[in-house]
């Protein structure tokens, strides 16, 4: 009998590579046991090769020879098996950057927070300025235009004008206050006057600024301010200190509202009369003599 010719490294090579995917076939049809001895059979034909190791680490049920031949296999260098990365690993990566992630996100947000504050801020003191501005730059005045002061009615009559009706119920709802109203200073003292008015007309109407007037003993007419009725109700409180403000819609049908209406008055004002259009009678206002009080 011939002695067995030696094989080459090729053919040595081509041999493994054979029985190494012979066995994954094995493994995938669910042949582990067939699997299992011929990957038994490569590591022993090819110890230093290390996909053979690991190959039979997947496929043994036995741990103490799982163990074994992952150690083998860790100790060899085989390029052509990379091992893929674990969860463990992946997880890692992912806290790894996710950490600084969060953290540019959570700076983000502070910095808008700041941003939109500083805005604000801009926004409510350009207001305050808009507002302050408005007693600043348009003082209220006495009206220089002389008309017949109307003949005095005391509380609970109604005046009509133009199908409005005003009536004024109670001495305290004529007063000096001492509060500025929102941010609106007074440049003497703000009177403030709680009518009651009504629309008996057929369709819902404006209420308009022009049609009321303060007049004193002196003689001197006033005008109410153009901000100071709606200013006052988003401080206090509608349905509280009254229902609408001067500018605004009063529906028809007669029923009857209360508007907050403040004048800029000097001090040395006295005589107080609550002028509605050009109603000959007007409503006496008793309560507006004396110390400012809160209102």
């Amino acid at each position: 009998m011939s002695a067995k010719t030696p094989q080459t490294k090729q053919a040595q090579t081509k041999e493994f590579e054979l029985l190494l995917k012979t066995g994954k076939r094995a493994t995938q049809a669910g042949n582990k046991v067939g699997a299992q001895a011929l990957f038994r059979f490569l590591t022993r034909q090819y110890p230093t090769e290390g996909s053979a190791w690991l190959a039979l680490a997947e496929v043994t049920t036995n741990e103490v020879e799982r163990e074994e031949a992952l150690a083998h296999a860790s100790k060899l260098d085989f390029p052509s098996q990379p091992r893929k990365p674990s969860f463990s690993s992946f997880l890692l990566r992912f806290v790894s950057w996710l950490g600084p992630l969060i953290a540019l996100l959570s700076l983000g947000i502070l910095l808008w927070m700041q941003f939109t504050n500083v805005v604000d801020q801009q926004i409510a003191v350009k207001q305050r300025e808009q507002l302050v501005g408005a007693v600043t730059k348009t003082p209220i005045l006495p009206s220089p235009t002389a008309r017949p002061r109307p003949r005095p009615l005391e509380l609970g009559n109604v005046v009509t004008f133009e199908n409005w009706q005003v009536t004024l119920n109670r001495p305290e709802y004529a007063m000096v206050i001492s509060q500025t109203v929102g941010y609106l200073p007074p440049q003497g003292q703000w009177i403030l006057v709680l009518p009651a008015i009504g629309n008996t007309a057929t369709v819902s109407r404006v209420l308009p600024l022009e049609l009321f007037a303060l007049s004193d003993a002196q003689g001197r007419w006033y005008q109410p301010h153009p901000q100071a009725s709606a200013n006052y109700l988003a401080v206090y409180g509608r349905g509280k200190r009254g229902d609408l403000a001067l500018g605004e819609t009063l529906p028809s049908g007669g029923g009857m509202f209360s508007v907050p209406i403040l004048f800029d008055l000097p001090s040395d004002a006295s005589g107080l009369l609550l002028a509605v259009g050009q109603a000959p009678e007007g409503l006496a206002l008793p309560g507006a003599a004396g110390s400012a009080r809160s209102p």
